[in-house]
């Protein structure tokens, strides 16, 4: 199953230490073992490389000559129209749409997602920011393995950062949260060097905040509410001589979920 994935991967190797796209085609292969009849997947996709999804979806393509029913879970409507035969559109957890895929067009599927008729439109240009930069990084090398990475953000402007998995993308931004040294070069905020230690110096000094790409393992408390999870980084702003207010913490986080639209 793992050659049938193109997974070059040590049956015997634990899978705690996988990133999360060969974590979710292990989870993929596992299912395959089983000589499945029906296969449910729930976004296998999300963290993989092209050639991943292109090799994922040879063997869903065969499956399903074989004679294997599939549901295939997705936000990407790109994979819907590459692979399904039927769309079922769910929304607010009502099924609002089930139709062969040849006969709906994107844009009534969007449509039908969203609750509203979709209309793209241009973006204006924006001009770059004139203020001095938020976010700079000179010559930066880190303990994970990057060599001289040089960028920097400024206020109201969003910078990506592209490459493969596996190329360090995520590894910079951990590096960036004292997760692996700064070994060469510098890391300034608001003009001023940062030396950060740990994630605490990053949150509080610095006031730099992550959002992980494996948000379940690295991003949660799952065994706390959400209101918990909200409101724990702010614990300080929120509390009293006898502990965190239980009235501050709510209204904090009432007000994200309006804001966020939080169901």
């Amino acid at each position: 199953c793992l050659d049938l994935l193109g997974l070059d991967l040590d049956p015997d190797r634990r899978v705690r230490g996988l990133p999360v796209s060969q974590l979710q085609l292990v989870e993929v292969a596992k299912a395959l073992s089983m000589d499945s009849r029906v296969l449910l997947l729930d976004e296998p996709t999300t963290a993989s490389t092209p050639s991943e999804v292109e090799r994922l979806f040879a063997v869903i393509r065969r499956l399903r000559d074989s004679g294997t029913a599939i549901l295939f879970v997705s936000h990407k409507l790109e994979e819907v129209y590459a692979l399904c035969d039927t769309v079922t559109v769910l929304r607010d957890g009502v099924s609002v749409l089930t139709a062969p895929l040849a006969d709906v067009s994107r844009s009534d599927l969007i449509t039908a997602m969203v609750g509203r008729e979709h209309s793209a439109a241009d973006l204006p240009s924006r001009p770059v920011a004139e203020s001095s930069p938020v976010l700079e990084l000179s010559g930066v090398s880190t303990g994970f393995g990057h060599r001289d990475v040089s960028l920097s953000v400024r206020r109201g402007e969003i910078v990506g950062l592209y490459g493969l998995v596996g190329a360090g993308r995520s590894e910079l931004a951990k590096a960036l949260l004292g997760f692996a040294p700064i070994t060469a070069g510098s890391v300034r905020v608001h003009g001023q060097t940062a030396r950060i230690s740990n994630v605490r110096t990053a949150l509080k000094r610095y006031r730099i905040g992550y959002v992980p790409e494996d948000r379940k393992e690295e991003g949660l408390f799952l065994d706390q509410p959400v209101s918990r999870n909200i409101a724990v980084t702010v614990w300080d702003r929120l509390r009293r001589w006898f502990g965190v207010s239980a009235r501050r913490e709510r209204a904090l986080v009432e007000d994200y979920v309006r804001r966020l639209g939080i169901r």
